[in-house]
């Protein structure tokens, strides 16, 4: 045991004497760290080590190259001795930490991370490829890992050839992993975008430029066949190629195949249709196709009310298409049988700015018997739609009429009646309501009685301080 750390240490005299020949360290830092190099090194040895252990070794190193950079700026001889034997000693001794480490740690993914990491921030490129390969030997069933690899092969190592053959492999191990086929496919249309790149630099003519239609399209194609994708994935590709130039062609054959697979599905629909924006009239019309052929129309309404609530939203209505949106909005309402989901979406797109007053006229179901779990969201939504255009004892009526619908004493509710009755006693206040907040609060279970006193009690204050001024 102590000839192994003997051993250890004996090898680090040349560089250490170095340090002190360069006025890096001087010779009492230079003792205090063999001191705890010697200590770290006999504690490694033992048989029942932890990984934090390692890792602390790993912290107190790092933090010491750091030192070792400042110092090395300010020292004329440094500068003039680039090749001494200090110059890579700590970077060397942590790289040795980290394989003993990972001998010990072998199947601790993350560990293989952090010195993934190290290596990257100190340009170790030729250890890189040594480290994947080993650490994907060990963990063959590592997105990470074969991410990782496949990302620093095409980015810093600008090997584009060694990139598609780690995401080959990669694919050939794990066939079914949505996240290495979205990589390789995004790995695709920057290498594209790398070509194209270089030939506007080089102000090339001629010659041929893969296309992003190309090799990214097989990559969609069997990334569908071997993971059986479901729409939200095939999304993700068109996500991807939004944030590239000259994609059209593949979004197309994306959006195509969304067409031919989900034929009757309304999220489909609506995929399709936020693709045709900002085109609304096409988009609505694609969406009116959708609602033809459905087999539940009733089942389709909700959705596509939830698109056109989600594009008012978002404000890309422009101010000229939106008695278009409303008329087909009212269209669909009208048509459809009176749920929970409907009256929550109405409350939702009342209270969306621009078109608030529109659609104020809208029915809201407020009869249909609602489940508590809308109750809360619906009464919220519809109070602050009142109170932005300054109808208070409407905002009151409504927090009140959603707030004794709830069972205020089940405890499932608590939360949804403090809600509601905070902002039901706020509103009331603003119009002098006294009576009806005093009301509240009696009848409010004890967990939330005293929250909503402070609110009562607060508005009390204030008023007094104002009328002794």
């Amino acid at each position: 045991m102590a000839e192994t750390v003997q051993a250890v240490m004996d090898s680090m005299v040349p560089a250490l004497h170095d340090f002190v020949h360069l006025k890096i360290f001087s010779e009492s830092e230079i003792k205090a760290l063999v001191d705890r190099r010697r200590n770290w090194e006999y504690m490694l040895i033992r048989k029942e080590t932890r990984k934090e252990d390692w890792l602390e070794y790993v912290a107190f190193e790092m933090n010491l190259l750091k030192l070792q950079t400042m110092r090395k700026a300010r020292s004329p001889a440094a500068a003039s001795s680039p090749s001494s034997p200090s110059q890579f000693h700590i970077e060397q001794h942590i790289h040795f930490i980290f394989t003993r480490a990972l001998r010990k740690f072998k199947t601790d993914v993350t560990m293989w991370m952090q010195y993934i990491d190290f290596a990257k921030k100190n340009d170790s490129n030729k250890r890189l490829g040594r480290i994947y390969a080993e650490a994907l030997q060990i963990h063959p069933h590592s997105e990470l890992l074969w991410l990782s690899s496949a990302e620093w092969e095409f980015f810093s190592n600008n090997n584009a050839k060694s990139a598609r053959v780690v995401m080959q492999r990669s694919l050939r191990t794990i066939p079914k992993s949505e996240q290495l086929w979205l990589q390789y496919f995004n790995l695709e249309l920057h290498y594209v975008q790398r070509m194209r790149g270089r030939r506007e630099i080089l102000q090339l003519e001629g010659g041929h430029v893969e296309e992003p239609g190309g090799i990214a399209s097989i990559v969609y194609r069997n990334a569908i066949k071997s993971t059986e994708g479901g729409l939200e994935f095939r999304l993700k590709f068109l996500e991807q190629c939004s944030s590239f130039p000259q994609t059209e062609k593949l979004e197309r054959e994306i959006m195509d195949s969304i067409a031919s697979d989900f034929p009757n599905d309304p999220e489909a629909y609506i995929a399709r249709a936020k693709y045709l924006l900002p085109n609304f009239a096409a988009a609505l019309n694609l969406m009116d196709e959708g609602l033809s052929n459905s087999s539940s129309p009733d089942k389709y309404r909700i959705p596509y009310l939830d698109f056109l609530r989600e594009i008012v939203e978002s404000e890309q209505v422009p101010e000229s298409d939106l008695p278009v949106v409303t008329s087909k909005y009212h269209e669909v309402v009208q048509s459809t049988a009176p749920s929970p989901e409907l009256a929550l979406l109405q409350a939702e797109l009342t209270s969306i700015s621009p078109i608030s007053e529109l659609l104020s006229s809208f029915p809201t179901p407020t009869s249909l018997e609602i489940p508590s779990p809308y109750i809360t969201k619906i009464g919220l939504l519809l109070s602050h739609a009142h109170l932005r255009l300054g109808e208070y004892d409407e905002a009151s009526k409504v927090l009140t009429s959603a707030l004794w619908k709830l069972n205020a004493h089940s405890p499932q509710h608590l939360e949804s009646f403090a809600a509601l009755a905070s902002s039901a006693i706020q509103t009331l206040l603003i119009t002098n309501q006294v009576n009806e907040v005093e009301s509240i609060i009696k009848k409010a279970p004890l967990d939330t009685m005293e929250g909503l006193l402070k609110i009562y009690l607060r508005h009390a204050i204030v008023e007094d301080g104002e009328e002794g001024a």
